[in-house]
């Protein structure tokens, strides 16, 4: 079995999935401030029954957030060790001596 882990791949997905994040972030603020205008003029029940939902929704939006920002970190992370871990592999081997 053979371990191959691309370094600078994972990074550009931890950066793709930051980019993500952010956008889903903009949109579902954006969302918000929709229903907040809407709400200004809206009244009765449904109005109501409406922003109560979509305020339940937003802690599942924002830790949707977290769980993404998490997954990204964990991924630079790992790009970050293996690095690491192969420079440290290079210096041993470096010092290792040869017969003569």
């Amino acid at each position: 079995m053979r371990i191959r882990i691309d370094t600078a791949r994972l990074e550009k997905i931890s950066a793709a999935m930051n980019n993500l994040i952010q956008q889903y972030q903009k949109k579902y603020n954006e969302v918000y401030t929709n229903a907040t205008e809407m709400g200004a003029i809206w009244e009765g029940e449904a109005k109501k029954t409406y922003m109560d939902r979509l305020e339940g929704f937003k802690n599942d939006f924002e830790r949707m957030v977290q769980v993404l920002s998490n997954y990204s970190s964990k991924l630079s992370l790992i790009a970050k060790r293996y690095r690491e871990a192969e420079e440290k592999a290079k210096s041993l081997a470096s010092k290792l001596t040869v017969g003569k």
